[in-house]
């Protein structure tokens, strides 16, 4: 829309100055139609007002970002920070504000708090918004970590993968936020399906963890499909049944849906590493409980994601059994899936709702025991997890215990040094609010810690 503000202006001038002669007006009648061509060939008429910049092989390139604070200087207040990733429509800045404003309806939502919205453009949003030809740019393939473009209209000097840049970002938040502890990445629709790819496919997650003490924690919120790590696909009429299926679909298996043909960032690891690396990963599968729509305009009905389901509820509900059934029921220690209800495809509403707003801001650790968040010991065995009334300790025979506490999220001591007697121990959790809850068992050996969830 700023081609159409700048020939309006030019228009209003030339009738002040030029008193509207014919042909002038012809002429300028055309250059407004033009305007109006082009910023309908547009979708994203709002370009972030920051840069993320890249030195690549001694070419400055960038992508554009919203978020409350240039990232490339130094802040020790930021503790925590929400990377959120756009959908199809490239919409960065609506993301940002409703993430902002998600962040709002929350207690925990502070100045130690940051939000960030990156935005992979596309071709199309170059010229109407003057962007330079430092700006990277890419296909739709963003979401699926293809590499950025090249076109002669568009000439870059470089060419790299989506999936590269975020590991950047991610780098900068951890160098220029020396009491960063949390990173949210989060992201709805098509930002998804790049958070649910990405999440398997880069290493950075460890780097962040082992290099800074930071703990990465993925959102998957109503993608139009999921990569899957074997070639078996949930079998017809079943969500929790799975087999190699007879069907004419031969690229069902390809990179993005499947591990075969793996573009070149994830190449760079192999199928067996990017298995094991998403074994590792915490993420939250958010289903809007009204996504149902199969024949959605933005639905993604290749042969290859119908055969993940009919729509994005059941997609994602066939995943997470496909996901236990992959990697057996220990996943869900680390893995969860929750549904948010009267929501479809919205982020706002996905991102807003108080299911959304607890994983987002509510059930990060602060100081103390629960700086360990999700390291997990296979000694300790917490069950059913979440939970509604109470929860089964269990521990290996081997283990002799003495006393158990617990924790909320805060790192606030809720129950202190209680005798641990029987094998299996029963908690009673009806005094304890909905959240998210650390057990630590301590032994003379070691000290065993386990997250479980009161619903």
């Amino acid at each position: 829309m700023k081609l159409f503000y700048h020939f309006v202006k030019a228009l209003f001038s030339a009738f002040i100055e030029n008193l509207l002669s014919a042909s002038l007006l012809r002429v300028l009648s055309l250059l407004l139609l033009m305007a109006f061509s082009v910023s309908a060939r547009a979708q994203v008429d709002e370009v972030g007002s920051h840069s993320l910049k890249m030195n690549i092989n001694g070419s400055i390139l960038r992508i554009p970002y919203f978020a409350d604070f240039q990232l490339d200087s130094s802040n020790t207040a930021i503790k925590k920070i929400v990377v959120v990733v756009h959908g199809m429509n490239r919409n960065a800045g609506d993301y940002y504000r409703n993430m902002k404003e998600a962040a709002s309806m929350s207690s925990h939502y502070t100045d130690s708090l940051m939000v960030v919205a990156p935005q992979f453009l596309e071709e199309e949003d170059l010229d109407p918004n003057f962007l330079d030809n430092s700006y990277l740019y890419w296909s739709s393939g963003w979401k699926s970590g293809s590499n950025s473009k090249n076109n002669s209209g568009h000439p870059r000097p470089e060419r790299i993968s989506s999936y590269a840049v975020m590991d950047t970002l991610m780098m900068r938040l951890a160098t220029f936020h020396p009491n960063l502890k949390f990173i949210i990445l989060a992201g709805h629709s098509a930002g998804a399906q790049l958070v649910n790819r990405y999440s398997a496919a880069s290493p950075v997650t460890d780097i962040l963890w082992n290099k800074y003490g930071i703990h990465v924690r993925f959102i998957v919120a109503n993608p139009s499909s999921y990569l899957y790590l074997d070639n078996e696909r949930a079998i017809a009429g079943t969500v929790n049944q799975f087999a190699v299926p007879s069907t004419t679909c031969s690229t069902y298996n390809n990179w993005r849906y499947g591990l075969d043909k793996l573009y070149s960032y994830p190449n760079q690891f192999g199928a067996d590493s990017i298995r094991n690396m998403m074994k590792r990963r915490e993420v939250v599968y958010l289903l809007g409980e009204l996504d149902t729509d199969e024949t959605s305009s933005s639905l993604d009905q290749s042969c290859q994601a119908e055969l993940q389901g009919s729509y994005r509820l059941e997609r994602g509900t066939i995943y997470f059994n496909y996901l236990k059934h992959y990697y057996g029921e220990s996943i869900t220690s680390l893995q969860y899936r929750d549904t948010v209800p009267g929501a479809g495809h919205n982020n706002r509403d996905m991102f807003t709702s108080s299911i959304g707003r607890y994983w987002l801001f509510m059930s990060d650790p602060a100081e103390g025991p629960a700086s360990v968040l999700f390291h997990t010991n296979n000694k300790l065995k917490v069950y059913p997890n979440p939970a509604n009334d109470f929860i089964h300790i269990q521990l290996d025979d081997h283990v002799k215990p003495t006393y158990y506490s617990v924790y909320n999220a805060m790192g606030t001591i809720l129950v202190k040094h209680q005798l641990l007697k029987e094998r299996p121990c029963v908690l009673d959790l009806k005094d304890l609010k909905p959240g998210m809850y650390l057990l630590v068992i301590k032994t003379k050996q070691e000290t065993i810690r386990k997250w479980f969830i009161k619903r």
